[in-house]
């Protein structure tokens, strides 16, 4: 899960989303990044979130 805006990446775990802190569910504007089609956006959160 991403929200764009904040550039803010978070897991989806049981219909909740998670960052480092906790739940963070209603924190954030969350979108699937995996619908995302901006292949430049989607380079950047695998090499910024997740093979970091």
């Amino acid at each position: 899960m991403i929200d764009y805006v904040a550039n803010h990446f978070g897991c989806n775990i049981n219909n909740k989303v998670y960052d480092i802190t906790g739940d963070v569910t209603d924190k954030y504007k969350w979108e699937y990044w995996s619908f995302c089609t901006d292949r430049n956006l989607i380079s950047q959160i695998m090499s910024q979130c997740i093979y970091f």
